[in-house]
């Protein structure tokens, strides 16, 4: 037997089950502040004179928020997230410097995908890594051979790219890579913590929806921002 329900009690309703599922959520302003908080809570690296290294375009933001309490020098790492071929925001692998395809076989049955489906995306985010690295560093070589670095992304949901870019910064030989970020997926860090030695996430929700839903204002990042942001590091 159903039992109706008014459409004003349903309401009321979904209010007390989203208070109660976000009451401990921290939204933040924008990008700028939660850069800020994080480098509120990276300040003990300080001393040890670290390089921050942002995942563009959004990570950039952060990163110099970061690189300006830190007072450290602020550079990117290109990684490109491989997307599921009927839900292109939902990355199932990622392509950085290296140009080696990193797939996340929690999310991606090979079987399951058209094989020249995924070659194609896989040539042209290969052919787009190496169009970033020319356009952010001028296709210079990051150098950071025994030295504390900190990745910075604006947060992380499959973890994919941001995975895919320590893989590649562990092969050049940091002193200790830390990744930060003000929000955190907690089922992708188990990955992350493979690639970092520490991990500083100010969020680790379990049930995490989007990025977006943690920021006021998650507005898209140009190139020419991040640039100008880097330019002034």
């Amino acid at each position: 037997m159903g039992i109706l329900i008014s459409t004003n009690t349903a309401g009321n309703c979904f209010k007390l089950f989203l208070n109660k599922q976000y009451k401990n959520i921290k939204i933040y302003d924008n990008r700028s502040q939660a850069g800020r908080l994080l480098g509120e809570n990276l300040i003990k690296f300080k001393k040890y004179k670290p390089v921050v290294i942002s995942i563009p375009r959004g990570g950039v933001v952060l990163g110099k928020e970061i690189s300006k309490i830190l007072n450290s020098p602020h550079t990117v790492v290109i990684a490109r997230k491989i997307s599921h071929p009927e839900h292109p925001e939902y990355g199932i692998g990622a392509i950085s410097e290296d140009l080696e395809a990193y797939f996340d076989f929690n999310y991606f049955d090979s079987e399951s995908y058209d094989a020249s489906l995924l070659t194609t995306q896989i040539i042209k985010e290969r052919a787009e890594v190496k169009k970033r690295v020319k356009l952010f560093r001028g296709n210079k070589k990051l150098k950071i051979k025994n030295r504390l670095v900190i990745v910075v992304d604006d947060g992380l949901a499959t973890g994919v790219t941001a995975t895919s870019a320590l893989r590649y910064l562990q092969k050049l030989s940091p002193q200790k890579i830390i990744f930060a970020a003000p929000v955190c997926a907690y089922r992708s860090l188990k990955d992350i913590k493979r690639y970092a030695q520490v991990v500083v996430c100010l969020q680790k929700p379990k049930n995490l929806r989007a990025i977006s839903s943690y920021y006021k204002d998650f507005s898209q990042v140009s190139d020419e921002l991040a640039l100008n942001l880097l330019h002034d590091s």
